[in-house]
């Protein structure tokens, strides 16, 4: 092996070959052409190199790595001073965002790609799933921008969309430009158009505007101003207005003919403290509306179905003893025209003190105090002071296999009422409670057995709670028993059994029994149940059973379902019985189909169902799915809740982006009061 090495612009060059020649000045090497810079490699077939102009030719199998960059070429001609080359059948891959690139022709000049009768992918070389040709491109290497003109995009090689000029930022960095925009189809809506904007302000902020129209509805624009202050602390500021076409307000009988809104987020992990053994923080979530659709119509709100809003203000702060606290919590009656009756959280007030130990830690205790303040602008307030302390002591008996526990905790709640049709009261009361517990192992020749059983015995003595309008008291038995078991079963380090058991007592009589149980039959199946059964009511108040079965390609599961304590679970539709089912079949490898259903025993109809396909790869996925969702919005009458059954299309180029399109069609309604 030959080798040549001078001194370039202050970096070492080396050029190596089984053969080297010198003439006229240049320095040809016909045998195996090697060459090492800073950050640089190349090698080829054969290659000439001319000092005066520090050009570099390289011939036949030319491969070169700079940095992340990896290409090949059957010809490359590098200016070594400034890295300027020229190729002939180029193809580049980068290695950190894993995408390739193509071309007959191209050059690099001045930190730029220009390439022409190019294509691009991420997918397979040899087929790739999905690749963009184009006619002229220009990639920039320090801001990695790519400038396609004349694109074709092909999915296996089908031309299915053409742009004449495309342009987008191959790394994660923020830049200002327009975003992929949202386009879907409803039957009462008609066409939906959502093209956002965004703007890199600078490292620290940035905008997002996302103005929309839909056809036979009305218009809006929505924002999202996103700021970091510090480097512990981030927040961001929205608001929103939309326009409803009178034609649609009227055929839907809608209360507001506007909707606008505004909100406020905010985080902080530091303002006074400078311990760093200690921890603080600062919440805001402020959210402000005219009605619930003001967010039903946002693509940066998720869609609510709940009259009230809440907005919190909360602070903290805490060491290794002690924690300080201070709520705010503001409530938002979108049902109400104003809200001067609606019951507010201003302020709430809390100490908690950890636990902490005496007498070489069989006492332990700790101590909570609160104060809330129950304010509307007209109607009755409450100023409440609630304490509590627990005392605790702890002993282990017969070599620990057995756990006593003896414990007195005493609450004082004091009740301050203005504008109320009650006086001011206060109750004091203490729970005295012993229980013994064990927690046991045991190995077997193919199994692991833990186990663990406890029983427990509370009497209460003194005061209970006055019932009131702003808050609902706790309720306690004066004697209670509490029976609790459970265990875990391993076969060969297999989960075999999960079970648990407890029992609760009322007015000293058996009330509820809640029992838990997974089995697993093998490492495909098993078969999960939850029974709670009330020996008040004399019959069973909740019940599930699911078996679920997953073994490639297939994942089955089934189940039933039966609630008699909450028979109104979701949007005032009764869950109280119900069958579901979901279904997954990777028939392929990547392309799945799945569907799911909640089919209610009441009406005899399937409340929610999907049906759908999806295929992924690193470099693309996408999906169709048939599905019924249910959204809510305010009328003159009262919240309607809207059924839709719709087709959504999905797709993702990485690491271009995605588009979701939904076509939706005809739906129900319904009112809830």
């Amino acid at each position: 092996m030959i080798f040549t090495s001078f001194i370039l612009n202050a970096e070492l060059v080396e050029i190596q070959s089984n053969e080297l020649i010198k003439k006229n000045n240049f320095i040809f090497s016909d045998d195996d052409l090697i060459m090492f810079k800073k950050n640089y490699f190349a090698r080829a077939n054969s290659g000439v190199y001319n000092p005066d102009t520090k050009e570099l030719e390289l011939f036949g199998d030319v491969f070169l790595i700079n940095n992340n960059q990896t290409s090949l070429s059957s010809y490359a001609k590098i200016n070594l001073s400034n890295s300027c080359a020229n190729f002939d059948d180029f193809f580049i891959s980068n290695s950190f965002i894993e995408v390739w690139m193509k071309s007959k022709n191209s050059e690099y000049l001045d930190n730029q790609f220009i390439v022409k009768n190019a294509r691009i992918s991420s997918c397979n070389v040899e087929n790739p799933e999905w690749s963009i040709d184009f006619k002229e491109g220009r990639y920039d290497v320090k801001t990695k921008d790519l400038v396609l003109k004349g694109m074709i995009l092909r999915f296996k090689n089908v031309p299915i969309f053409y742009m004449p000029y495309f342009a987008i930022n191959t790394d994660d960095s923020r830049k200002t430009g327009f975003l992929v925009p949202k386009f879907s189809i409803r039957s009462k809506e008609s066409i939906n158009y959502e093209q956002p904007f965004f703007w890199a302000i600078n490292h620290r902020m940035d905008l997002e505007l996302r103005p929309q129209i839909r056809t036979n509805r009305g218009y809006g624009i929505y924002s999202n101003f996103r700021f970091v202050d510090s480097p512990f602390s981030k927040g961001n500021f929205g608001a929103g207005y939309f326009k409803e076409f009178s034609t649609y307000a009227q055929k839907e009988d809608l209360k507001f003919n506007e909707h606008f809104g505004f909100n406020v987020h905010y985080e902080r992990d530091k303002i006074f403290n400078e311990n760093e053994n200690n921890q603080e923080g600062l919440y805001l979530d402020f959210l402000r509306l005219s009605d619930i659709d003001y967010l039903n119509l946002s693509s940066f709100q998720d869609n609510h179905d709940d009259a009230i809003i809440t907005s919190k203000l909360n602070y903290f702060y805490t060491n290794n003893k002690d924690y300080y606290g201070a709520y705010i919590k503001y409530y938002q009656d979108t049902s109400s025209i104003n809200q001067d009756y609606t019951l507010q959280e201003i302020p709430n007030l809390h100490y908690h003190r950890f636990y902490d130990s005496l007498f070489n830690n069989y006492i332990n205790y700790k101590a909570d105090f609160t104060y809330s303040n129950f304010y509307r602008r007209k109607g009755s307030t409450l100023d409440r002071f609630h304490f509590y302390v627990p005392i605790e002591f702890n002993k282990g008996l017969f070599d620990d296999y057995i756990n006593l526990v003896l414990s007195e905790e005493f609450e004082l709640g004091i009740n301050l009422y203005k504008n109320y049709e009650k006086n001011n009261d206060y109750n004091f009361n203490s729970t005295h409670t012993a229980s013994i517990y064990t927690n046991l192992f045991k190995k077997y020749d193919n199994y692991l057995h833990n186990i663990n059983f406890g029983f427990g015995a509370s009497l209460r003595t003194g005061s209970k709670e006055i019932e009131n309008e702003f808050f609902i008291p706790n309720t306690y038995d004066d004697l209670t028993f509490n029976i609790e078991l459970s265990q875990i079963l391993f076969d060969n380090e297999n989960k075999k059994l999960k079970h648990s058991l407890s029992l609760r007592t009322e007015d000293a009589k058996f009330n509820i029994l809640n029992n838990q149980i997974k089995y697993y039959f093998n490492n495909n199946f098993y078969l999960n149940n939850t029974t709670e059964y009330s020996f008040k009511n004399s019959s069973f108040d909740r019940f599930f059973l699911e078996g679920v079965y997953v073994s490639n390609p297939f994942k089955i599961s089934s189940g039933f379902y039966y609630n008699k304590i909450n028979e109104i679970l979701v949007n005032n539709r009764p869950y109280d019985r119900f069958l579901t089912s979901k279904f997954q079949y990777e028939f392929i490898t990547n392309n799945t189909i799945y569907s799911q259903a909640w089919f209610n025993l009441n009406n005899k109809k399937f409340e929610n169902y999907s049906i759908g396909f999806t295929h992924k790869k690193r470099c693309i996925n996408y999906s169709l799915e048939f599905k019924e969702s249910t959204s809510a919005k305010l009328t003159q009458n009262g919240v309607k809740s809207v059924r839709d059954r719709g087709v959504y299309l999905k797709f993702n180029l990485y690491p271009i982006g995605g588009v979701k399109y939904n076509f939706s069609l005809k739906g129900d309604e319904s009112y809830d009061f």
